[in-house]
């Protein structure tokens, strides 16, 4: 009786990353499909207009995934503007044009408030 084995090869962080994140959004659609509401906030409730055109809810929702609160995505945008790993997180979450608008967006507020 012959013993079947996978073939081995080295998984990449890209791909542990990736099967992360797939883990993660499959349960994030099963828990939101039977979630009777979910509790909004004013920070997930501005979000989504911080691209243009603002972001899907389900790209909200997988930001949200990633960093847990608007701090977090402030620290990951701040982070991915100079971390090409962390860009790919964030691209993976929300695309990569939604990524380039919220580095951006979150690079001009902390300009911005750093000048005052």
């Amino acid at each position: 009786m012959a013993v079947h084995k996978p073939p081995s090869k080295a998984i990449s962080r890209f791909d542990r990353d990736v099967e992360y994140f797939n883990n993660t959004h499959q349960t994030t659609q099963h828990v939101r499909a039977n979630a009777v509401s979910l509790p909004q906030s004013a920070a997930m409730d501005l979000l989504p207009y911080i691209t243009y055109p603002p972001m899907s809810n389900e790209q909200v929702i997988a930001l949200s995934d990633v960093a847990g609160s608007l701090r977090d995505v402030v620290v990951l945008a701040l982070r991915a503007r100079v971390d090409e790993h962390t860009r790919c997180t964030m691209a993976r979450a929300v695309g990569p044009k939604a990524t380039e608008q919220i580095v951006s967006f979150f690079q001009d507020e902390w300009i911005s408030d750093s000048l005052y």
